[in-house]
């Protein structure tokens, strides 16, 4: 009786199991196979420079797992990242060009994995330490720019050396050699020892290594330069070899490049994760062959889990975005069922809105996304002033001078001779209409005529005899004009980031053209002050900006093939100039400077020194404006306003 309980309680126990295994769902189960690591993004690609390293950093959205290897030709430096992608806008190139280091690259593989491939450039094989530090991955590269300036002295130590032993020697042959003793030379011997050392000083700089060894094993060799060096090594297996090696005095990275490279076979170190993994030529590349079948055969099995797994539909309305312009970004967040069209992705340009078909998980991070690029754009709002100063100084200074002589029978002064027995000399006539207020007293005429037309000053002395028969006279008149203005304007305008603002005080001129038929066209043309402004915001919310400022106004006039037409003089100064946010740039030095010394004088008798100035006249003017322009950006915080005006 007692068994058959236990028969009955066993059956039911095993009809609950089955139940409940059935009634799990199968979107469950689905969602369990299909399951895949989640895709790091990378945001951002620095660099920093240092005397001696060049400092590559790669920020993401979480810890990042990679492998690294070097390429020998050209010389490279590879970097794989898995599972990541990259953010959508992000800077994938830095032309470094410091030192060894030249540039580097980020790109997706598709295949024969799905991963994030960073490639850095570099003239030769140098120490380097990659790392993660938080979310982050640094990539430091042993990059010593002072080479350049240690072969420079070193030149400029061997040109001052055979400098001093040229004048010595010419001391010597002129038998003035000084009482201290012969001249010694350099030693050219010792110039190119110290050179070689500055090289390998330049190119490796790991603790330095002395060690002889007559067919020795190359793993001997090698577990010495990690003891030295303190860092992780993995000889891995294969790694065979004898080596006949006497290094002195040379860094450690040094002798273990050069171990690798006479090794049989040759060997390779494999960075990964900060450890040193010895092993054959051969090896890395079927390792790196395996790793990307067995990523492929990985993607694969997750693109098949995904094949079956239900379609959902949303719709994405933005608000500061451009629908059309991250359409391309978000479609590297599609799932593989993007290739055979069950999932796609459209836009709706009337309503500025993104329709996402695909699996619910790629679904939630194309909305992680949309929400981190439906932003408003950051604005800046731009003080100007611009302060435009001019300075006129004129002086003239003129001279008239004139009177006559009257000897004849009328005036009772008759020379008394047959000829002549008239005389009458004055100056030349003068016209009353042009000259009227400097016309000389009645009867009399200018023997020089260098008036300041229109003079504020002036002095007139008349002397004459009783009978008026001689007389003279003569004027002075001056002139001094200083003019000081100074034009204020205040311009405030609104930008958004990375966008160009124009600010113009001036007026337009019109242009007439002729065009082949004959008929005439006006065209405007802006004169004055035009200052263009192009801000881009920085990370730590400075501001730097692109300024361009042009000063023209109406010059002189020209004949052309259409008439007479009139030039434009203009003065122009581009420059970029970074500030911190509520700071005030200044940008000076347009100068224009016009200085003119006129003379205006009798021919021959105007060079006369002293007796000369009683026929010239001279005007000096000078004019000078400048132009100062101060510029404030201040960023406009629009999150600060929409949290206040929620609250």
């Amino acid at each position: 009786m007692l068994s058959r309980k236990i028969r009955v309680v066993s059956y039911v126990f095993f009809f609950a199991a089955l139940l409940g295994c059935a009634m799990k769902s199968p979107k469950d189960e689905m969602s369990s196979f299909g399951k895949t690591p989640e895709r790091k993004l990378i945001t951002d690609m620095s660099f920093e420079d240092t005397p001696t390293n060049t400092i590559i950093r790669l920020k993401s959205t979480g810890v990042l797992s990679y492998s690294s290897y070097i390429l020998t030709n050209p010389i490279k430096l590879v970097i794989d990242i898995n599972d990541s992608i990259l953010s959508p806008g992000i800077k994938d190139e830095l032309e470094i060009e410091k030192g060894i280091v030249k540039k580097a690259k980020l790109h997706e593989e598709k295949q024969p994995a799905e991963m994030t491939r960073l490639e850095i450039d570099l003239d030769e094989i140098v120490p380097r330490r990659i790392e993660t530090v938080g979310e982050d991955l640094v990539i430091d590269i042993e990059n010593p720019k002072e080479s350049e300036s240690l072969k420079m002295d070193l030149e400029t130590i061997k040109e001052s050396l055979k400098k001093g032993v040229d004048e010595k020697l010419g001391e010597i042959e002129a038998g003035e050699e000084s009482e201290e003793g012969a001249y010694a030379p350099v030693e050219e011997d010792q110039e190119e020892k110290y050179e070689q050392q500055v090289k390998e000083d330049v190119k490796y700089k790991g603790e330095k290594i002395s060690f002889d060894f007559q067919d020795a094993s190359v793993e001997d060799v090698i577990r010495l330069i990690a003891e030295v060096s303190g860092m992780n090594f993995v000889i891995e297996k294969g790694v065979i070899g004898k080596l006949n090696v006497k290094l002195n005095k040379i860094p450690w990275d040094q002798a273990l490049d050069l171990v690798m490279k006479i090794n049989e076979p040759q060997l390779v170190a494999v960075v990964d994760n900060g450890i040193y993994r010895i092993m054959t030529l051969e090896k890395s590349k079927t390792m790196r062959k395996e790793r990307a079948e067995e990523t492929k055969a990985k993607r694969e099995e997750e693109e098949a889990a995904v094949a079956i797994l239900p379609l959902w539909t949303k719709t994405f309305r933005l608000s500061y975005a451009k629908a059309k312009d991250i359409e391309k970004n978000l479609r590297n967040f599609m799932s593989s069922r993007v290739k055979n069209g069950d999932a796609l992705i459209t836009i709706d340009d009337r309503t500025n809105s993104v329709i996402v078909k695909d699996i619910e998980r790629n679904i939630g991070e194309i909305e992680d996304v949309i929400k981190n690029l439906d932003k408003p754009t950051p604005e800046v709002k731009i003080e100007a002033k611009i302060v435009e100063v001019n300075d006129k100084l004129e002086r003239d200074l003129g001279i008239q001078w004139g009177g006559k002589f009257i000897a004849s029978p009328v005036t009772g002064n008759a020379t008394g001779r047959q000829f002549p027995n008239t005389i009458n000399i004055g100056g030349a006539p003068v016209n009353p209409d042009t000259k009227s207020f400097l016309n000389p007293s009645p009867g009399n005429s200018w023997l020089a005529n260098f008036p300041v037309q229109t003079a504020t000053s002036g002095l007139g002395i008349l002397l004459g005899n009783v009978d008026n028969t001689f007389n003279l006279e003569v004027r002075l008149s001056a002139l001094e004009d200083e003019n000081k203005a100074k034009i204020l304007n205040k311009p405030e305008l609104l930008v958004v980031d990375n966008e160009k603002a124009r600010i113009q005080v001036g007026r337009q001129l019109p242009i007439v053209t002729v065009d082949e038929q004959g008929k005439q066209s006006i065209s405007w043309k802006d004169v004055g002050i035009i200052l263009e402004v192009t801000p881009q915001i920085t990370a730590d919310k400075s501001i730097f900006m692109k300024v361009k400022v042009e000063k023209s106004d109406k010059g002189e006039d020209v004949q052309t093939t259409e008439g007479q037409q009139f030039s434009i003089d203009t003065t122009t100064s581009e420059t970029m100039v970074m500030i911190k946010n509520g700071d005030t740039a200044v940008i000076g030095g347009l100068y224009f400077t016009n200085k003119v010394n006129f003379k205006q004088g009798t021919p021959f008798l105007s060079k006369v020194p002293i007796f000369g100035n009683f026929f010239k006249a001279s005007s000096k003017a000078e004019e000078r404006r400048e132009l100062l322009i101060f510029l404030t950006p201040k960023i406009i915080e629009q999150y600060t306003v929409l949290k206040d005006n929620s609250n």
